[in-house]
């Protein structure tokens, strides 16, 4: 099951020809049919609902409820955890209940997520994959990855995307993503095997 494939543009096919059956969660009908496009070889049953994830729906059920029904699916959150808050269009639910909903959810269940943690315009000092563990205070993680930039006018200008809460006592990998010139994004990614919590 993935959660926020779009067209599938940071995925692969040999990755998804994995599995014997996947459900795309996507709302956008045009990056529907895009990702039919691009791996026209693999069947997918789209899912086209918008509130699914707990900070999107009224009801504290509805992201349990649709978990249940397919109990033996794996979890891929696939670049849309650092973009929930420009998907919430109305604040449906505490941050705080919204994030206890989505791992009680989830226990008991594997899972992982590729998403933003930090973006700035500048360029990245490394652009080599750490392992980390744990959460980092934002400060540590932006003079890390975005340190001053010598001969700039302007300082350094760090976006939290406020997905730190994924990474507390678990271990995490950091990956570069140059968006476009002026727009470079730290991605954290994280996992949950069957028997962690």
């Amino acid at each position: 099951m993935i959660f926020g494939v779009s067209a599938g543009w940071t995925l692969e096919e040999r990755f998804l020809s994995r599995f014997k059956r996947i459900v795309a969660v996507e709302p956008d009908p045009v990056a529907r049919a895009a990702l039919r496009v691009r791996f026209p070889r693999l069947n997918f049953e789209m899912i086209s609902r918008e509130d699914l994830l707990p900070w999107l729906s009224a009801s504290p059920e509805v992201f349990s409820g649709f978990l249940a029904q397919y109990p033996k699916a794996a979890v891929l959150f696939s670049n849309v955890l650092g973009q929930i808050r420009l998907l919430q269009k109305t604040a449906f639910c505490e941050e705080a209940e919204a994030r206890r909903r989505f791992f009680l959810a989830l226990g008991g269940r594997e899972w992982a997520s590729y998403h933003d943690l930090l973006s700035s315009t500048h360029e990245v000092k490394s652009h080599e994959s750490t392992k980390f563990k744990g959460v980092f205070q934002l400060e540590e993680l932006a003079n890390r990855f975005f340190p001053a930039q010598t001969g700039h006018k302007q300082d350094v200008v760090v976006i939290d995307h406020d997905t730190s809460w994924l990474l507390k006592d678990r271990e995490w990998r950091s990956l570069v993503w140059r968006l476009r010139p002026r727009q470079t994004h730290l991605i954290a990614c994280v996992s949950q095997q069957v028997g962690q919590s």
